[in-house]
């Protein structure tokens, strides 16, 4: 698969699972934990986070961190 250039934002094959994960878990409806997100995906709650912060900045997502 390869990486799609949208001016400065890419997405990548990484960002597009990510983003499907978070749909397939309810994203649409509801907020959706770095938990669930990291065990769909089988990688840490920190490679969740990192991603997500991505994601943020390229405006895909809204993410409040936990507190």
């Amino acid at each position: 698969m390869k990486s799609i250039d949208r001016g400065d934002v890419i997405m990548t094959p990484s960002k597009g699972d990510f983003l499907k994960a978070i749909i397939k878990l309810g994203g649409g409806e509801r907020q959706v934990s770095n938990k669930d997100i990291a065990k769909e995906l089988h990688i840490s709650s920190a490679a969740v986070t990192d991603m997500a912060q991505k994601l943020l900045i390229d405006g895909y997502i809204y993410y409040a961190p936990y507190k």
